[in-house]
């Protein structure tokens, strides 16, 4: 059998010369697509790189200022520029990557193809043609499919350098860029349009670190350092949250419940919303407990209330009711406590009810701008009072939670278990802490720590229990590198190594502690029972770097957010701002 190449049955030597010419010159446009869009895809994916790297520090420097300086029109629109600029750079390069790689395998296709045309074409015909006029029409022919060819490998190179992406238009590119425009100091991530200035309990995702500058000390004896306090209608233990230049509380009693918007540069009241109807709904309620323990949460569009009658109600900045829900009667022996917390567009309630084996136990998400319940997982667990957290990991982003006996992690978008760890004891409130990949539970009774990549039952793999000498019964842990900050309700701060649980310095408070410390860089917030701010150095010796009164209690942790620290009081709303030389008062406006 002849092995050797396949000869096309032309017979003609001008026309397969013809057709010899047309497979090389196809060959040769060929190989210039396949070197241009491979040279393309790779200056585009380079070129990219490089862009972002310079833009992202551009563009959060710029960030940065106008958390100072919210005024400026001009660093506003600079920012938009930028934002859009470094969109349209990476749309481009998405799209190029995304339809590049076909064209390349086509071009390596019709490259091999014409090359193959060429071997047979260049072959001797084994049989002698004599039928020129159709061998010329074959000539013309193609000449035809070469110049078409030539021109769709033209349109595709040119479609290469189109900034258009199917779904994408550079008006949305441009409204979401405005959008993103939410002044903050708050995290190194760049802010998306859901994300508020401290959004909820112990600031972004319930991890209890601030970033910026804001003041070491005040004096509310002197007004040294209070920009402001407002007189709060009613009482509540639920911290203060930051959206603009809105402040958000909470209060209640047995007869009603309310929201409240506060202006952040003035104090003053600016709207009250009710909420559900009068009366207590057959509740009775321990008084450290109250009618509002719970920390409201918001976005740059929203704010949220939850309240021990499962009264649950989102309003707009400016206080109109937007959606609401009852998800009540709740079965909790002190009342539920726990907060809420937003994250991308998402609001979580966390609901621990009853004993384990009564199964009420739930934990919700609910799309923040419609109310809409996205997913709800039934939880194995007692009541709690202790809020979740959002952290981030190799894997993606967990939604954690504590309650007895188990620690338990979910997919944060679909609410899919991940793992779960077993060997909570006690009453849990204190929220759970993360620092590198290693998360800490601490309650009255027990300090776990434990790797989040596992999946599954990680009992017994991935969990370890520490024995410390101090145990949170309230405040949650703050975990700083591998140290970890614990504190009592009775008066004891304690600096422990989170890899085995041994002190390294205690010290003890004439107040006890309700409220949970804040980390900013090296120093540490916290506020004890009897209204002083400690700030501490993160160190492996105890050193205070002030004490500053505020002369009544604090249950309620801080807000930190643009420079001002908000501090709930038992009786008034405070401002302090390192700027203010003297104190201003508020009315509370009913």
């Amino acid at each position: 059998m002849n092995k050797g190449p396949i000869h096309l049955p032309i017979r003609d030597a001008a026309v397969r010369q013809a057709w010899r010419d047309c497979a090389r010159h196809t060959l040769l446009v060929a190989g210039a697509f396949v070197v241009c869009i491979g040279v393309i895809m790779l200056a585009s994916v380079l070129g990219t790189k490089t862009e972002d790297l310079l833009a992202a520090p551009r563009l959060e420097a710029m960030k940065q200022q106008l958390a100072s300086n919210t005024t400026s029109e001009s660093l506003k629109a600079s920012i938009r520029r930028e934002d859009e600029q470094s969109r349209t750079r990476f749309f481009r390069s998405r799209a190029f990557l995304q339809h590049g790689g076909w064209l390349l395998i086509g071009g390596v296709a019709v490259l091999i193809a014409s090359a193959k045309f060429v071997v047979d074409f260049s072959a001797k015909p084994y049989i002698p043609t004599g039928n020129a006029p159709a061998e010329r029409a074959f000539d013309r022919r193609a000449k035809f499919v070469v110049a078409v060819s030539a021109i769709v490998v033209a349109a595709a190179l040119l479609s290469l350098r189109l900034p258009t992406v199917r779904g994408i238009s550079f008006a949305s590119i441009k409204a979401e860029s405005n959008a993103a425009l939410v002044p903050t100091i708050n995290s190194a991530k760049s802010q998306s349009a859901t994300e508020a200035a401290w959004p909820g309990f112990r600031g972004r995702d319930n991890l209890a670190i601030a970033q910026g500058n804001y003041p070491l000390s005040w004096d509310s004896g002197t007004g040294k350092g209070i920009a402001w306090k407002t007189a709060v209608p009613l009482p509540g233990h639920g911290s203060p949250v930051v959206s603009g230049n809105r402040v958000f509380l909470t209060g209640g009693t047995e007869e009603r419940r309310e929201a409240w918007g506060f202006d952040a540069n003035s104090g003053k009241l600016l709207w009250t919303t009710r909420v559900g109807a009068s009366g207590s709904g057959g509740l009775l309620l321990p008084q450290d407990t109250g009618w509002a323990p719970s920390t409201p949460a918001c976005d740059s569009q929203h704010v949220f209330a939850i309240f021990p009658t499962g009264e649950l109600i989102c309003l707009d900045l400016d206080g109109k009711p937007v959606w609401n829900k009852n998800l009540g009667p709740l079965k909790n022996q002190y009342g539920h406590a726990c907060s809420l917390l937003t994250h991308g567009g998402l609001l979580y309630v966390q609901l621990d009810q009853g004993q384990a084996k009564d199964n009420l136990s739930a934990i919700y998400s609910f799309d923040c701008a419609t109310g809409k319940q996205l997913w709800k997982v039934n939880r194995p667990v007692a009541n709690s009072w202790s809020t979740p957290a959002i952290i981030s990991t190799k894997s993606g982003e967990q939604l954690v939670t504590a309650a007895e006996p188990w620690t338990i992690a979910y997919d944060a978008k679909t609410g899919a278990e991940l793992w779960r760890a077993k060997g909570i004891s006690g009453e849990v409130v204190p929220s759970i802490t993360f620092a590198n990949d290693t998360l800490c539970v601490a309650t009255e009774q027990s300090l776990l720590a434990m790797r989040v990549d596992g999946r599954g039952d990680v009992t017994g793999t991935h969990m370890k229990s520490l024995d410390a000498e101090t145990l949170p019964d309230i405040v949650s842990p703050l975990a700083i590198d591998n140290r970890l900050l614990l504190a009592s309700s009775g008066g004891t701060l304690a600096w422990v190594d989170a890899a085995t649980g041994t002190t390294i310095w205690s010290k003890e408070f004439e107040g006890g502690f309700r409220a949970s410390p804040i980390a900013l860089g090296k120093r540490i917030y916290i506020i004890d029972h009897e209204g002083t701010t400690h700030v501490i150095e993160a160190a492996d010796a105890f050193h205070e770097l002030s004490a500053s009164k505020l002369g009544q209690q604090v249950f309620a942790t801080p807000a930190f957010a643009d420079g001002k620290i908000f501090i709930r009081g038992v009786t008034d709303l405070f401002c302090v701002d390192g700027h203010s030389q003297g104190t201003s008062t508020a009315e509370a406006q009913r």
